[in-house]
């Protein structure tokens, strides 16, 4: 496995260094340039072995009229045809099980699914979960791991993600693998997510964000336009989309209860809070609630949970809800000007309440209509594209005929 030692970070800072005094054309900037592209193809080479790119084939019916003479234009009849098309995106290979996580745009209700491993070995899966709050999915290779030689990805601590950080992204875009992309970390936001600068091509949803040590920090889940966000001070200017993608850390929490449990579970406090200008202020504190067993009353703020510093109830809301259920851990709140601690106890959140904020507040790319981050393609496209302008043809006549109908009376 590849390790660059600090070698290709220590390259990337001599190259800002070179740019910043334009030492255009000396033999320095090309030797300088020709290490660091050995070090990042070195980089790529050895992290492509755990990227897979996923295929995933649908079925449809669709409703198309029938063609009859020319009252068809005031009465129709509608016959059923069926359609097929397949969906591209990229997976990343979790363990030598063979689980691969994915986006749930990709897979999510197909007739049947594959991948192709970086040397070219196309091989089916099987469709495990998925869950709908984050978008992403589980599918596992059916081969046993002595026929396919699965490479599973490294995986860093997202914790110690660093705002400045450069990373690669790997995937399938638009048929090309291994399609890479570079950016830099922007930082971790308050609601967990990783935000990155970028540019975002079909195909890389669902791509790993691999850092210049070989590891998975990360994995995109869609993009975030600020003026399709913000409204007022941005008027219409144009502003350039940020990458979102979830800690891996996130990740591996979402993947082992899919396959543990078959869904992902969530922490629960029982408290409903709201801002006062500092801190997460408690309103009302749920009957036989953890936060209730804690000791916990109306009017604490909450200042500190799993020795985190809280600044606003996103952030709590994420910490409490990927807490495991049954997990203990420490919060500190201030009561009357006093700063008190208690350990609580973990519940696990009803599946039925489950909401869709983060969806809603990152603006996630949707994942039911075409997007940059899912390529669709028809496989009866050729077919469907003769239909539509025999349909067009058609048409033109019928108004043709209803024009000489209507000139001679």
């Amino acid at each position: 496995m590849y390790s660059p030692n600090k070698k290709l970070i220590s390259i990337v800072c001599l190259l800002i260094v070179w740019l910043g005094e334009t030492l255009v054309g000396s033999s320095f900037a090309g030797e300088t340039l020709d290490q660091l592209t050995r070090e990042l193809n070195k980089l790529v080479d050895s992290s492509k072995v755990s990227v897979v790119t996923v295929v995933s084939k649908f079925s449809d019916e669709i409703y198309v009229e029938k063609e009859r003479a020319i009252f068809s234009i005031f009465k129709s009849e509608r016959e059923k045809h069926s359609i097929s098309y397949v969906n591209v995106g990229t997976g990343l290979i979790i363990d030598e099980d063979g689980y691969v996580v994915t986006r749930s745009s990709i897979v999510l209700n197909s007739v049947s699914n594959h991948v192709t491993l970086a040397n070219g070995k196309k091989i089916k899966a099987d469709f495990v979960g998925h869950d709908p709050e984050t978008g992403f999915a589980i599918i596992k290779i059916q081969q046993p791991n002595e026929q396919r030689n699965l490479v599973p990805a490294r995986l860093e601590n997202t914790e110690k993600v660093d705002p400045g950080s450069w990373i690669v992204m790997i995937g399938n875009s638009v048929g090309v693998f291994p399609a890479v992309g570079f950016g830099a970390i922007h930082g971790l936001r308050s609601d967990g997510l990783i935000q990155i600068s970028g540019n975002l091509n079909p195909g890389n949803n669902g791509s790993p964000l691999i850092d210049f040590h070989g590891k998975v920090v990360g994995m995109v889940a869609g993009r975030l336009s600020a003026q399709q966000n913000v409204t007022g001070s941005l008027n219409n200017d144009v502003y350039d989309e940020t990458i979102l993608a979830y800690p891996i850390n996130w990740i591996k929490r979402i993947v082992d209860d899919i396959i543990r449990f078959g869904y992902v579970r969530k922490g629960w406090l029982g408290v409903v809070g709201y801002y006062d200008g500092w801190k997460p202020k408690i309103r009302e504190i749920k009957e036989n609630s953890p936060a209730k067993q804690a000791g916990l009353t109306e009017g604490d703020v909450i200042i500190n949970f799993s020795n985190k510093d809280i600044n606003s109830i996103s952030q709590l809301v994420h910490l409490v809800e990927y807490s495991s259920p049954g997990e203990v851990v420490s919060i500190k709140f201030m009561r009357e000007d006093k700063i008190l601690k208690t350990n609580v106890k973990i519940g696990e959140k009803s599946r039925t309440k489950y909401s869709d904020t983060l969806q809603k507040e990152h603006s996630i790319v949707s994942q039911k209509s075409p997007s940059p981050e899912l390529q669709r393609f028809p496989l009866d496209l050729f077919e469907r594209n003769q239909l539509l302008e025999k349909r067009i043809d058609h048409l033109e006549r019928e108004i043709e005929k209803l024009k000489e109908m209507i000139e001679s009376n």
